[in-house]
């Protein structure tokens, strides 16, 4: 995708990109023609796949700008909310940056109430990886998501007692072998 529009004439813009990999989300392009120190501001939404059946209603033209400074900033508390839910005093301040990325990583790559241990293609959630995932968590002081994860998981136990390997979807498919 990036070489087709390296290569194309951005003038006009194309009818058709390709992505043979599978991996682009979207293309932009704007034609924007500044005079020396004008401004221009663009928002954008982003939806993550747990959003796709949510609505959103945007508010009128004159409102944006306020509406989108508010969800920003109530995004931003969220994360220092959740990264810093527990204080962690040593002197290797890239340790604490290394954890609080990580405890990021691991919010960041849920389905849901599903911890996945990776974005993208990785979606199914393994017990393993979950189970590996809620201690993390819980050693950062956040418990109301793990439980939330247990109850899910504990809801989908055999009557023996097993829990299945994994779970995949927003139906929480189980696979015939589990």
């Amino acid at each position: 995708v990036v070489q087709e529009l390296e290569n194309s004439d951005l003038a006009e813009s194309p009818e058709k990109i390709t992505d043979e990999e599978g991996y682009a989300s979207s293309a932009l392009q704007y034609d924007v023609h500044l005079p020396h120190g004008g401004a221009q501001e663009f928002y954008y939404v982003v939806f993550s796949e747990d959003a796709k059946e949510k609505t959103l209603s945007f508010p009128g033209r004159r409102q944006l700008k306020e509406w989108f400074s508010d969800s920003f900033d109530h995004s931003v508390k969220y994360w220092k909310k959740m990264l810093n839910s527990v204080e962690i005093s040593i002197p290797e301040k890239e340790i604490v940056e290394a954890t609080k990325a990580s405890l990021a990583y691991i919010l960041l790559n849920r389905e849901g109430v599903k911890f996945q241990s990776g974005p993208r293609n990785y979606k199914i959630s393994r017990m393993r990886d979950g189970e590996e995932m809620s201690a993390a968590v819980l050693r950062m002081g956040i418990v109301d998501i793990v439980k939330d994860y247990i109850d899910l998981m504990s809801s989908l136990q055999y009557p023996n007692g097993m829990v299945p390997f994994y779970v995949k979807g927003k139906d929480n498919e189980i696979p015939d072998w589990s």
